[in-house]
């Protein structure tokens, strides 16, 4: 279930997914370009961490989706 937070104005996964970027903070391997494994990964630590562990999202990425730039952070 979504959890959400009136000082967020979105539910925890919208909110991680615009801190991780606007903010830079999915950059994990701090080279100035966020791919979607970074973002990913992002949001899946985030999440349970916003939440007190009661939201934990999932996601896949098929193999033959490769792993591009989706936010260039300045």
């Amino acid at each position: 279930m979504s959890q959400e937070h009136e000082k967020w104005q979105h539910g925890a996964f919208t909110f991680a997914l615009l801190e991780g970027l606007r903010d830079g903070k999915a950059d994990l391997y701090k080279d100035g370009v966020i791919k979607v494994s970074e973002l990913l990964a992002y949001v899946k630590n985030r999440v349970p961490e916003l939440t007190g562990y009661r939201q934990h999202p999932t996601s896949y990425q098929p193999k033959s989706v490769p792993d591009f730039a989706v936010w260039k952070v300045e």
